[in-house]
Formats: structure tokens, C-alpha cells, sequence
């Protein structure tokens, strides 16, 4: 929905734009988030329901590159929650990401399950952080000003800030102009 979705006493947003693991956790890291971490089935099918028709999404799971046996959320948080496809995670050598959803051929019972993948691929990426997280974003535009002189002098003003509001939850960001 390209918009942060309340969920859990958490806030979620899903890109539309496809990219690799590490780009995506990068996009995450610069809204002020990560990639989401989900801790149960509701809030995993949750995150699913809000991709609609895209079926892969990235998650912010990820193989330690020492122990392939070993799986951590990019977030920190703890991993107590596993949804894995019968048969995953792959005991594959390589750098894996979590992948949640997949072709539905492939595990047509379950559209909301996970799979790794190698971080390379392209996938919709999920970002998630704690509800009341602000995020204060300005806009410089430059404003030329003369004196007698008719030298201009460039002065900085933001245009527009964007507010992430949580006292009110019919009202999630607004946006006042300058």
C-alpha cells in the first residue's frame, strides 16, 4: 500500500518496487525502520494480506553466514516465530535471505509460509518499526533574496514537513506547508 499500516503496537509498509535484500534493508533503515520482523502467525498473515497480488516479499530474516543452521531478524528482535515451507530452510551453501510467500504451484496449501533465497533476488520489501516511532522529514527549497547590491543571497526553508501522528490513530501522518 506504500503507507504505514498499524498492526500489534507496530507500524508495517510494503513497497511496491522490487529490490534485492540489502537494498531493501537499506530503504528500511532510511524511513527510519528495518525490514519487518514478525513474532506469530497473526501478525505474519498479517504483513501477507498486505501485499495483495504480490506474492514474494522480503523479510528482514537472514542466515548467519558462519552456522547455516542459525537464522536472526536484521532488527534484533528474537526469532521466536518460524513459519518455514516443509522442507526449508535449504541447508545450501550461500548468502540466504527470508522470503515470505512463494509460488503458490509450488506450496499451494500454504500462501503465507516462508522460504530462503538467495539476498540477491528482487522482492517487494516489507519494512516494520514500533508504532510511535517519529520520522520528521523537511524539504529544503532555495529562496534567492537581493539587496541593493542585486547580489543574491540563497537562504534554505523547508517547504513541507511530513509528521507521523500517534495520539490519533484515524490520523497517521499529515503534512503542513510552510
Amino acid at each position: 500500500p506504500d503507507q504505514w499500516v498499524p498492526f500489534g503496537g507496530r507500524e508495517f509498509y510494503m513497497t511496491s518496487a522490487e529490490m534485492d535484500w540489502t537494498i531493501g534493508r537499506a530503504f528500511c533503515q532510511g524511513l527510519g525502520a528495518d525490514l519487518a520482523s514478525v513474532h506469530g502467525a497473526m501478525a505474519n498473515n498479517f504483513v501477507m494480506s498486505l501485499a495483495a497480488a504480490r506474492t514474494k516479499l522480503w523479510l528482514g530474516g537472514q542466515r548467519s553466514t558462519s552456522d547455516p543452521n542459525v537464522w536472526a531478524w536484521s532488527d534484533g528482535s528474537p526469532l521466536d516465530y518460524v513459519n518455514w515451507y516443509p522442507g526449508r530452510p535449504k541447508d545450501k551453501a550461500g548468502d540466504y535471505c527470508l522470503q515470505l510467500g512463494v509460488n503458490e504451484a509450488l506450496f499451494p496449501n500454504d500462501p503465507t509460509g516462508w522460504n530462503d533465497i538467495p539476498c540477491s533476488f528482487r522482492r517487494s520489501v516489507v519494512c516494520g518499526r514500533a508504532t510511535g516511532t517519529a520520522v520528521v522529514t523537511t524539504t529544503p527549497t532555495t529562496t534567492p533574496t537581493t539587496t541593493t547590491t542585486t547580489t543574491a543571497t540563497p537562504t534554505c526553508t523547508p517547504s513541507s514537513v511530513t509528521v507521523i501522528d500517534d495520539t490519533n490513530p484515524a490520523v497517521k501522518t499529515r503534512k503542513l506547508l510552510y
